[in-house]
């Protein structure tokens, strides 16, 4: 059965470069010019916050998207619900990385820090009150956490290394992140508050990309413990390490389903990057996609129904969906520009992705089957790919 969250979604368009993070100590690429952000380790393999959402409801298809097609659908006469919350975002209008927040039809933009050096990675609470990132303004990468109204800054992290890539545990009583201040990237996890650290990982290997289950009882992650990226679980305390995923070539970025039954990931077992989905319980495993180019970019619908991810098989880089069974491929953009690292709304009801268009910087908002971008905000110039929706 072909299925979806809802009836209808807009969407939001973020228009970049995307080029080193600088707390991230990592050089990802993508193919051509896009790369996806956030994760320590130098790798050429390719997370996302995927909100806990309730049981699916009754759902139905798309109006006016043709499934496996390459060209543009017809707009329906179907009336789009208007795009309604904040956005949160990195921009350079300042010189340097700095976090903004903004409503989604272009009003109220909001600057939310001040300093010189570098802010990145930003992750929303589950309260959404509250943004953690990763700063370099005291001279290293350390993790710092601030107020969406840019009140109640507080250092959460000291430490002459690298630290980077926070994550918010589900009920906002952990905080995540991977750090270097071992000689080689760990996981720790530390109280919201910044007080009682704990290392979550003990390997010579690296360990990264850490991903809160759902319910915020297990932790998946990315090793080469066993002599390439695997995907591997473990308590939230560190203990029970399981490997979940093995095949000689490279797997990572794991994405969980909102019910937690499963993990998207993307491999290069095909010799070339495609997508896969392994049962979190029986370690068995599906292959979504299959072409002879890269599939990367993974996200969830709130609703598990659809997996958005981009894909350069029509030359460049544009979003697709299909259904966790490998059913109802679907592009859903048809840009001449790259369009990358799909991000969906809390509601399921938006998505929000980077756009590339020869380095002009941009902010859109667009109604999908119209085509029609409206202009929310120009001249963003961030060199970082960070967005999240804030409410």
């Amino acid at each position: 059965m072909k299925y979806i969250d809802k009836k209808l979604f807009t969407a939001i368009v973020v228009i970049g470069f995307l080029f080193l993070s600088a707390c991230s100590g990592m050089n990802e690429v993508l193919v051509g010019a896009a790369i996806e952000p956030n994760n320590p380790i130098q790798e050429t393999e390719i997370s996302t916050f995927t909100p806990e959402v309730p049981k699916i409801p009754e759902i139905m298809e798309f109006p006016g998207i043709v499934t496996e097609s390459t060209t543009a659908p017809e707009p329906t006469a179907t009336t789009y619900p208007e795009a309604n919350g904040m956005l949160a975002f990195v921009s350079r209008l300042e010189g340097n990385d700095e976090i903004y927040i903004m409503n989604v039809d272009g009003s109220g933009t909001l600057r939310l820090t001040y300093d010189k050096g570098e802010d990145q990675e930003p992750d929303i609470s589950p309260d959404r009150t509250q943004i953690v990132f990763s700063s370099n303004r005291e001279g290293n990468c350390d993790i710092y956490k601030i107020n969406i109204d840019g009140s109640g800054l507080q250092r959460l992290t000291d430490d002459p290394s690298k630290d980077s890539t926070p994550k918010w545990s589900p009920d906002g009583s952990f905080v995540i992140f991977t750090s270097f201040r071992d000689h080689n990237w760990e996981i720790y996890r530390m109280d919201a508050n910044g007080e009682n650290l704990i290392r979550l990982t003990e390997h010579d290997a690296g360990d990264h990309d850490p991903q809160w289950s759902p319910d915020g009882s297990t932790i998946a992650f990315v090793s080469n413990r066993a002599g390439n990226a695997d995907i591997y679980l473990m308590n939230i305390d560190g203990s029970n390490p399981i490997r979940l995923t093995s095949s000689v070539a490279a797997n990572s970025r794991p994405a969980w389903s909102p019910d937690g039954r499963e993990i998207a990931f993307r491999s290069m077992r095909d010799g070339n990057p495609e997508i896969y989905i392994v049962d979190v319980e029986t370690k068995s495993e599906l292959r979504l996609t299959r072409n002879q180019t890269d599939d990367a970019c993974i996200a969830w619908s709130p609703l598990g129904t659809w997996i958005a991810f981009c894909s350069d098989r029509t030359g460049n880089w544009d979003l697709w969906l299909v259904h966790p069974d490998g059913e109802g491929l679907v592009q859903i953009t048809f840009d001449e520009a790259d369009d990358v690292n799909p991000l969906w709304s809390p509601d399921g009801l938006h998505i929000a992705w980077v756009n590339d268009n020869k380095g002009e910087i941009n902010l859109y908002i667009n109604k999908l089957l119209e085509n029609q971008p409206d202009l929310l905000t120009s001249d963003i110039e961030s060199h970082n790919c960070s967005i999240i929706w804030v409410q």
